[in-house]
């Protein structure tokens, strides 16, 4: 499939609505009193309007909607997605339990799931379902959760869809490609206003909206002939946010500040990957781009994935592994964690 015009349309678009939408929003956010407030735990010091994630979507909506075709999977991503951003919005504004939240995500995965796309890796459909539904609500989970400094989340799933899109392009895989590209150019022109010192947040809408999507993006794709390294490339291009979410994990039921679902999902703790590399002596703004510059690594082994033997895909992986072995061995006991990085960044998850 050639670079044509479709790919640098899309992109182009989704990069300017998001760069003029972004202001806008901002500035909504203010006139309305829509604002995360300044306290003990956060870091900025005026009000932030946190309606980022409207733009975003609508710089990924836009775009997407004027190159459809026929073939085009429009119900099933579009719609389930329209849906986990009108959650996260409400929660934004109103408040929603957590329980509703999970509902919700499971309504769109199902939704993904009536349409055709769900994992194809095992032999058995009711476990493709299951490791789609797992897999999606995971991930959409924990974005949201990663989204706790300046420009992170964002610049996370630029780097990302990066990795899909160049596995899309070499494999001739249109849509897959076409959405990729839109999620890039969205969260590039957010990033604009987003990165330290950030004048506006994302909110849940949009980091929900955002790993809902690039979790599609990992359902929908045909990554290769073999079980084995189809399973690995999204796995590879994702592992920052599967690593960050193991890490919590086991240190929160580990320490007794989880123990069931329900406080998992609720629990707002300063935690994660970012607040540890923070502590252990990185700047906020380091910490973060040294999580993107492994995203960025991670998208880079995957796409290196698509024309290897099985063998070599394997080496790939114990190596990947071990990488996060060690740095989970780096970062795991850090005393005091929670207090020390109490005035680190006014979003956690």
């Amino acid at each position: 499939m050639d670079l044509d015009l479709r790919f640098r349309v899309v992109g182009v678009i989704a990069f300017l609505l998001s760069l003029g939408l972004t202001p806008m929003f901002r500035e909504l956010g203010v006139r309305w009193g829509l604002t995360d407030k300044p306290g003990e735990r956060k870091s900025h010091i005026r009000p932030v309007p946190f309606l980022g994630g409207a733009a975003l979507f609508l710089a990924f909506m836009i775009p997407s909607l004027l190159v459809l075709r026929d073939d085009a999977p429009v119900a099933g991503i579009l719609l389930p997605s329209t849906l986990i951003f009108a959650i996260g919005f409400v929660d934004d504004v109103r408040g929603l339990p957590a329980w509703f939240r999970l509902v919700g995500q499971l309504l769109a995965s199902l939704l993904l799931i009536r349409h055709g796309i769900v994992i194809k890796i095992m032999p058995w459909y009711w476990l493709n379902v299951t490791i789609t539904l797992v897999g999606v609500i995971g991930i959409t989970n924990a974005l949201n959760f990663l989204d706790n400094m300046d420009g992170l989340a964002s610049g996370l799933v630029c780097m990302a869809c990066m990795g899909f899109f160049f596995v899309a392009w070499l494999t001739g895989q249109r849509w897959l490609g076409i959405y990729a590209v839109a999620l890039v150019g969205s969260c590039l022109g957010f990033l604009t206003f987003n990165v330290r010192p950030a004048s506006i947040f994302m909110g849940d809408s949009g980091s929900t909206f955002l790993g809902f999507n690039i979790a599609t993006l990992a359902v929908m794709g045909d990554w290769s002939q073999s079980r084995w390294i189809a399973c690995c490339i999204p796995t590879v291009i994702m592992s920052i946010l599967i690593f960050d979410t193991v890490l919590t994990t086991i240190m929160r039921v580990r320490t007794g500040k989880v123990s069931n679902l329900r406080e998992w999902v609720d629990y707002a703790g300063q935690d994660h990957l970012s607040h540890r590399l923070v502590e252990l002596g990185m700047e906020p703004g380091s910490a973060v781009l040294a999580i993107h510059l492994v995203g960025l690594s991670m998208s880079i082994v995957a796409v290196l994935l698509l024309g290897a033997n099985l063998l070599v895909a394997l080496g790939v992986i114990v190596m990947v592994v071990l990488f996060f072995a060690n740095w989970f061995l780096l970062v795991k006991d850090i005393p005091g964690l929670d207090v020390v990085n109490e005035h680190i960044e006014g979003h956690t998850g």
